[in-house]
């Protein structure tokens, strides 16, 4: 009974240590690795206590390296809770996997014992399972690193339930400007424009996750240095297997180029010395001018979101959406109705000759 107990206590303990040597190495690594791959050096302590100890000792391993990793190596250092949807991600992959290999090591222990005389190629096929376990989880870990820190044009992140950032990726260092040690931790609002934070934009967002799990926005955003940027952002809740939340994930795209792309063609439209109406493939009207009005006699918002057919000559309307069709069907730039007497219809119900390009 001494003898076995004494063997429980020493596989037990081989676990421990070998946890502790693991963090201790990776603690060392930390300046070169960082963030990087942080379960790598305790999947190690489980293979080996697996192979050493059995089932029980490579889960007690699993755990402990759990722990280790989420207090010593992922940020914010010092605490038990994984800090974003990434860190829970790469912790259930860690969690999942290392099971696997607490089984397939103590199968793989059990098969080394004295009574089994014939297990060598059970042994050397169970260890062969256990390493491409084992490196099929260390490439799911870096693919799911490798798309979160990679996507530069994307701010992509964690908030908690008070709405203080927990994670930073690289795009969000590199598009809001701040370093991951110099904003975890402090409140989202501090990338909102003063205005909105005045009036509770920052709350009124997280409420409206909550309540719908999701928020859209567009809007201006702060950079570290003060810039502003048009940004077009998405808020979604988190929540626990209970159905609370838990947190937040924000993704932050830069789209200043765009809307100033836009606002530059807008200007055009409006200050073009003709009439313009821009109407997508189904005919409904996108855009017109201050022309388009004054000679049409419709506001703006009369004639946004409508068909085109509203300004042709009620005579004309039922052929006038294959000729339109035709046109899409062949899109250059020319006349259209070549060879018609071309007509347009104001809201009054009158009508006056046109020329269309």
């Amino acid at each position: 009974m001494a003898v076995g107990v004494r063997s429980i206590l020493l596989r037990f303990g081989f676990a421990g240590v070998s946890v502790g040597l693991a963090a201790w190495l990776r603690l060392l690594l930390d300046p070169l690795l960082g963030n990087q791959v942080p379960y790598a050096a305790v999947f190690f302590a489980v293979l080996l206590t697996a192979w050493h100890g059995g089932f029980r000792p490579a889960l007690a391993a699993a755990v402990l390296g759990a722990l280790a990793t989420t207090y010593f190596i992922l940020p914010p250092r010092g605490g038990f809770a994984p800090g974003g949807w990434d860190q829970q991600l790469g912790l259930a992959i860690y969690g999942c996997t290392s099971l696997g290999i607490a089984v397939v090591g103590g199968a793989m222990h059990r098969a080394c014992q004295p009574a089994d005389r014939d297990a060598g190629p059970r042994v050397q096929a169970l260890n062969a399972e256990l390493a491409q376990t084992y490196e099929k989880l260390l490439a799911a870990e870096e693919r799911t690193r490798f798309v979160i820190e990679r996507a530069h044009d994307y701010s992509i992140f964690m908030l908690d339930t008070a709405g203080n950032v927990v994670s930073w990726n690289a795009g969000a260092e590199r598009n809001k400007g701040y370093r991951a040690e110099e904003i975890i931790g402090r409140h989202f609002s501090c990338f909102y424009p003063e205005e909105d934070i005045a009036r509770g934009k920052p709350e009124q967002e997280l409420q409206q996750t909550i309540s719908e799990g999701r928020c859209e926005d567009e809007g201006w955003r702060i950079r570290k240095d003060g810039s502003r940027f048009w940004a077009r952002v998405v808020i979604t809740a988190l929540r626990d297997k209970a159905g609370r939340v838990c947190g937040f994930t924000k993704v932050t795209r830069d789209i200043t180029e765009g809307m100033r792309a836009q606002e530059r063609f807008s200007q055009a439209v409006e200050s073009a010395l003709n009439a313009m109406v821009l109407v997508d493939a189904e005919g409904k009207i996108l855009l017109v001018n201050a022309l388009t009005e004054k000679l049409f006699g419709y506001e703006r918002d009369e004639l946004i979101g409508q068909p085109v057919e509203m300004l042709v000559p009620q005579r004309f309307q039922a052929n006038h959406p294959s000729f339109r069709n035709g046109f899409f069907a062949s899109p250059q730039v020319r006349p259209m109705g070549i060879g018609r007497d071309l007509h347009g219809r104001r809201k009054d119900g009158s009508e006056f000759p046109v020329e269309i390009h």
